[in-house]
């Protein structure tokens, strides 16, 4: 049976699950307001979670940045580099963890696999939240991005019917 790595399926099953995070992370709005910039570029965002994913199962030489380290070879950089300044709220997280373990189901990990896996990455939390009331920025306040798009669509709605705007 061998270890978590393996179970997961290597290499070429942890790189799989990297990209359905990331596909299930993108087409989800509680969280994918964090994705969509010039920053962020989604081959090299997948390598660098697929090398978390492989450390945090015990693959062999696996290695990613730790807290204090510098960016590896790859540019990928420790979790709490790479999530500073985005403002990352306990919600955020915890919206994160659900999609992650969604995204594990889905490829067909055991549930006790998953759990070990979203338990190491919940270790992390400390790490990448920043915001753990909720409400540091607007956003957070508001309802974040569904509630945004909710309004938005309510407003169009209003203008449209509202004769003299037209």
């Amino acid at each position: 049976e061998g270890g978590l790595y393996e179970r997961l399926g290597a290499e070429s099953g942890i790189e799989a699950i990297a990209s359905r995070m990331l596909d299930n992370l993108a087409a989800d709005s509680r969280v994918n307001a964090y994705f969509p910039n010039s920053t962020v570029v989604r081959d090299k965002l997948e390598d660098c979670l697929a090398k978390q994913i492989a450390a945090l199962a015990g693959a062999p030489g696996a290695e990613h940045p730790g807290p204090g380290d510098p960016p590896d070879s790859s540019g990928c950089r420790n979790i709490t580099e790479a999530h500073r300044g985005m403002g990352v709220s306990a919600r955020d997280m915890t919206d994160f963890m659900e999609i992650a373990a969604s995204a594990l189901q889905a490829s067909g990990v055991s549930a006790a696999d998953a759990d070990l896996l979203i338990s190491a990455m919940g270790d992390m939390r400390g790490d990448v939240v920043e915001d753990e009331s909720n409400n540091a920025t607007l956003y957070q306040r508001v309802g974040r991005k569904p509630v945004i798009k909710e309004v938005v669509a309510d407003l169009l709605i209003l203008m449209l019917d509202d004769a003299t705007l037209a």
